[in-house]
């Protein structure tokens, strides 16, 4: 997040009236607190990532479990065919 307070001395500094510096950083302040992420933002989508990988996980798992099944089966009946 912004350091309000920072901002409005720097801008001070550089020439703004106090009243001028603090309502620039109060309204990029707003603006920003709207769409920057914080630190709970990114573990929250982490977790819900994480959720998603580990299920797609235990799906290509079983779809390839599956298909060793078949090949497996296949093989069998082929053996079987030739004999």
């Amino acid at each position: 997040m912004i350091d309000t307070l920072r901002a409005s001395r720097r801008l001070q500094e550089a020439g703004f009236e106090e009243a001028q510096a603090d309502a620039l950083v109060g309204v990029l302040a707003d603006d920003l607190a709207d769409s920057v992420a914080t630190k709970s933002d990114i573990a929250l989508l982490e977790e819900r990532l994480n959720a998603r990988i580990d299920a797609l996980e235990q799906r290509m798992i079983i779809r390839l479990g599956g298909l060793v099944a078949l090949a497996t089966g296949l093989t069998i009946a082929a053996i079987a065919i030739a004999a």
